[in-house]
């Protein structure tokens, strides 16, 4: 998936010419962190709350204040991992999008990249979710397929992070089953550590959801 295929244009960069009160009121109202700027057609880069809130005089404007946004900032051809590490390493609400051409076309919002994120690990599909844990140079995806294979189980989902401090990482398998217990077995048989095992079904989740929007509706 690639970054043209999420990408959202109702948001305008900011201009230089732009005062420091409207950029804050617009990041308030879009519920965002962070903004594009532009000098006419020109991209500028991407400039944060934090900075435009430790100007005392907010009439001034982005120029005057001698804001330097910062070049942050990804092409519409890149994948989804390249965006969310830019966005996780720099904490953004907001990542704006360049064409080919190098302007600004659009932006990725972190809110939209969790739902779609949802899709991707495939959250709201109903199945069986098992956590391993095991050292680097023992993972070996193929061999894992393998086993749930023997057992009648399609991973749908994979992904690995590493458990902070060691070499070791965890392994998560979303599968399309909910039955686990033969898996187990053979993961046991195996000398796998399983952290988690556990059920998801989709139906469950939307009562659950039900429930706690009826009960905030109750409190108010």
């Amino acid at each position: 998936m690639t970054v043209q295929q999420l990408l959202q244009n109702d948001v305008l960069p900011l201009q230089m010419e732009d005062a420091i009160h409207f950029a804050l009121g617009l990041m308030d109202e879009l519920k965002v962190r962070e903004l594009p700027v532009n000098s006419g057609d020109i991209f500028r880069g991407l400039l944060r709350e934090d900075r435009l809130e430790q100007i005392a005089d907010e009439s001034l404007s982005l120029q005057a204040a001698q804001l330097n946004p910062e070049p942050l900032f990804i092409g519409q051809d890149r994948s989804l991992h390249h965006a969310l590490r830019i966005m996780h390493s720099g904490e953004l609400s907001l990542l704006p999008v360049l064409d080919e051409n190098g302007l600004y076309c659009g932006y990725l919002s972190a809110e939209h990249l969790f739902h779609e994120l949802g899709g991707l690990l495939s959250a709201d599909v109903s199945g069986g979710v098992l956590v391993l844990e095991m050292a680097a140079e023992d993972y070996q995806l193929s061999e894992i397929a393998q086993l749930m294979e023997t057992n009648d189980l399609k991973i749908l989902n994979v992904t690995v992070r590493p458990v902070e401090m060691s070499t070791r990482i965890e392994v998560m398998l979303k599968t399309q089953s909910r039955d686990l217990s033969r898996a187990l077995q053979t993961l046991a048989r195996y000398e796998y550590k399983v952290q988690l095992a556990e059920f998801e079904d989709v139906h469950d989740l939307q009562l659950n959801e039900r429930y706690e929007l009826l009960m905030k509706m109750l409190e108010i």
